[in-house]
């Protein structure tokens, strides 16, 4: 599973950096939601992990923030330095030009919390205030350009995954009506025209929740079947592994939107063994832990690089594979420094959290 989650990652590098040519960065993201269901599943149900609710977000707050922080410091810095040198204000500076005072300070508390970085996706400014809009593509103002990681809107829907999983993770009625809900709001949108453009498409908490819930219920309800009818052998988790990585290169490198729907619930069903092969392969979980830091720097990475091709070439704006390549390198490199000297550091923290003495708080009903 770590090889596919860094292979995610790196799709929406791509995409980021290089246009339309590699367009699957939006499902991939998707996937880490369902990821994301599944592995939040098994440690809060299954391995009952934590003693406390409480002891769950730290240990969440522990593995996300820091890292990004410490991003966000060097964007900031990027930001507000390239403006003072530059004599010019950069789209950053610019939103916060065109905010109120109580504006501004809602902006810059969304960049340091993460939470309700999703909504900003949401508005535009009108007379200095932040105001809804169904398409920020359509808006004077990008609000979402004064986010100091904008990539950490995911993080914000990630957070709120992991607000109400220890609630509603345990209670499979729970988990099929809201995930009945969720797909059927996520029809009416499509059927109203919102539902197959962006924001509406992945940005939305309440559709996107039904990725986290299948997730969780492949592993709740799949898991155990698989456990059961012995296909969890070696070889056969090997070969879905192998497959599903090469079904994933083709569909996140590609526009190929009829075949996403399959490979969802393929990927779903996959889940199982890709969590088996992980295990005892060390290199594989480390390769995993790379996804997160080298996801959250990219977009700092893209600024200063794209700053200095411009002028190289001559040709604003211009975006090529040499300056991808360029991009992905850097990001990975910058995801190694985030691992050693901030994630692997905050470890220890995290394993006391994890050592603490369990009680069964979890219960499937």
């Amino acid at each position: 599973m770590g090889s596919i989650r860094l292979l995610l990652a790196i799709a929406v590098v791509l995409e980021h950096a290089y246009g339309t040519a590699f367009s699957g960065g939006i499902f991939s993201v998707q996937l880490f939601f369902v990821i994301s269901g599944f592995f939040i599943s098994y440690i809060l149900v299954e391995a009952q992990s934590y003693r406390s609710v409480r002891a769950f977000y730290c240990n969440r707050i522990l593995k996300l923030f820091p890292v990004y922080w410490a991003v966000a410091i060097v964007s900031f810095t990027m930001y507000v330095g390239g403006s003072i040198a530059l004599g010019n204000p950069t789209p950053f500076v610019e939103v916060y030009q065109a905010l109120d005072l109580f504006d501004q300070i809602l902006l810059a508390l969304t960049n340091i919390f993460i939470v309700g970085q999703d909504v900003i996706i949401f508005t535009t400014a009108e007379a200095g205030s932040l105001t809804y809009t169904p398409n920020y593509h359509d808006t004077d103002v990008w609000v979402w350009r004064g986010l100091l990681v904008p990539p950490a809107w995911s993080l914000s829907l990630e957070l709120t995954f992991y607000a109400i999983a220890p609630f509603i993770l345990p209670r499979l009625r729970l988990l099929f009506l809201l995930l009945a809900l969720s797909v059927a709001l996520r029809l009416w949108i499509i059927h109203i025209g919102w539902g197959l453009q962006d924001p509406w498409n992945y940005r939305f908490f309440p559709t996107e929740l039904a990725l986290f819930i299948l997730g969780a219920l492949s592993h709740q309800l799949w898991k155990p079947f698989v456990l059961r009818m012995g296909w969890l052998r070696p070889k056969v988790v090997q070969s879905v592994t192998y497959i599903t990585i090469a079904l994933v290169l083709v569909c996140v490198t590609l526009h190929i939107l009829p075949v996403r729907l399959p490979l969802l619930i393929f990927f779903v069903l996959a889940l199982p063994f890709l969590f088996r092969y992980q295990w005892g392969r060390h290199w594989d979980h480390w390769v995993g832990e790379l996804s997160y830091p080298v996801y959250i720097i990219h977009w700092t990475v893209m600024f200063p690089v794209s700053f200095v091709w411009d002028r190289l070439t001559g040709v604003y704006g211009y975006q090529g594979m040499e300056e991808a390549i360029v991009i992905v390198t850097l990001s990975v490199v910058g995801g190694i420094l985030l691992k050693r000297w901030i994630s692997d550091p905050l470890e220890i923290w995290r394993d006391q959290v994890r050592k603490m003495p369990k009680t069964i708080l979890y219960q499937t009903a």
